[in-house]
């Protein structure tokens, strides 16, 4: 999402025009694969609007918490329907502010030239539309709710079908479901009785990853596409037109809303805070609290492994080299999170495990994970989808 939010310039607008973030939002939202994606273990592994297992020092001291798992603040696109809240002008030369207040308002560069041009030129000389308020902290299972919202009846239909399970249940009940196959719940479903099963954790560690995002949304199109939603679900609309994109491509009743945007104008560098964005370690793509805490915290609990199968974590620490040979990659040495297949050290793990050497590999930290995995109580019964 980063890599999106921070395009700039004309390439925002080129990208935008060629693939809209409608069409990139409904393509998204055909792969079901992305549900088993979807976070759990509640606020007791993602944290709260106050606190959360893996806040740095950095994060305390500036006042913010992981825990919020993003931020929004919404505007309204209707002149004159918030006037007595503050405004503010875009900078000219912030091309990702203005391509994230372009797409809010629906003006779409469908094609380069005649149709850019117009779009930089309208935003330059206007402003920002009023904000509706603070900016709120939304917390992992707000977060959940709003995104099931947001992305229509179907998706939540196919998460609810789909998404990560409390637990595996009878034959029967598996056979309803998707062939048969379900994504258990890992912070609440335990590992299998077989004392001689063996589990060894490989990811990369020391590169700067997504961890929460501050979005700036819509208010307008937002409360629309609600009504519009409630009256489809409820057999109130005409099928066709509630199949169909308004004129705006904000709303579809199965494809949901496309009316959130990265903010790019929150931009604190120096406490990881990246034009909407915040960072923290990880392997570039996914962060150390979804990476480690189940290998080096929950599945070491007597609740989620009860036969005590043995459970190694080996981290490689990220060392970008360059190789003429293969300058696409980082290295023998690289943590990205695809990668790290070709890191050199992860291929010696996987040998000595395959060749039966695995008893000799120990623990291989290089990050903060035992002190993240410390703050979450994994023993607890309940509370996980909180």
């Amino acid at each position: 999402m980063r890599d999106t939010a921070q395009l700039a310039g004309i390439a925002a607008f080129i990208t935008n025009g060629m693939i809209p973030a409608g069409a990139r939002a409904r393509l998204f939202r055909t792969w079901a694969s992305l549900l088993a994606m979807m976070p759990v273990g509640g606020a007791r592994v993602w944290g709260n609007s106050t606190w959360a297992p893996d806040d740095t020092d950095t994060m305390r001291a500036a006042g913010r918490t992981f825990g919020a798992f993003f931020s929004v603040k919404d505007f309204y696109s209707t002149p004159g329907a918030a006037e007595t809240n503050s405004s503010c002008d875009i900078d000219a030369g912030h091309n990702s502010s203005m391509s994230s207040y372009v797409q809010a308002l629906g003006v779409r560069a469908r094609s380069a030239g005649v149709a850019v041009a117009a779009a930089l030129a309208h935003t330059a000389t206007r402003k920002r539309p009023r904000a509706a308020g603070e900016l709120r902290p939304v917390t992992v299972r707000a977060a959940m709710a709003a995104a099931l919202e947001e992305t229509g009846p179907l998706m939540a239909k196919h998460y609810k079908e789909w998404g990560p399970q409390a637990n595996a249940g009878s034959p029967s009940e598996q056979a309803g479901r998707w062939g048969g196959v379900i994504f258990p719940d890992a912070t609440r479903v335990p590992l299998p009785p077989a004392p001689s099963f063996k589990m060894y954790c490989v990811y990369g560690v020391g590169i700067m990853s997504e961890r929460s995002y501050y979005y700036a949304r819509n208010a307008t199109a937002s409360a629309e596409a609600a009504r519009a939603t409630a009256a489809c679900t409820n057999g109130e609309g005409d099928d066709p037109t509630c199949a169909r994109l308004d004129p705006e491509g904000t709303f579809n009743a199965q494809g949901g809303t496309f009316n959130w945007r990265i903010d790019t104008g929150v931009n604190i560098p120096e406490s990881g805070l990246e034009y909407g964005v915040q960072m923290t370690d990880g392997d570039l793509t996914v962060p150390l609290i979804s990476t480690g805490a189940m290998c080096h915290g929950g599945w070491r609990s007597a609740r989620l492994n009860p036969a005590r199968c043995r459970i190694v974590t080996r981290e490689k620490l990220h060392q970008a080299t360059t190789v003429v040979s293969d300058p696409a990659r980082s290295g023998p040495a690289s943590g990205h999170h695809v990668d790290i297949m070709g890191n050199d050290d992860m291929l010696m793990d996987a040998l000595a495990v395959v060749s039966g050497h695995g008893d000799e590999l120990e623990d291989e930290i290089h990050s903060e994970v035992a002190n993240i995995t410390a703050n979450i109580d994994w023993e607890a019964e309940d509370g996980w989808d909180e």
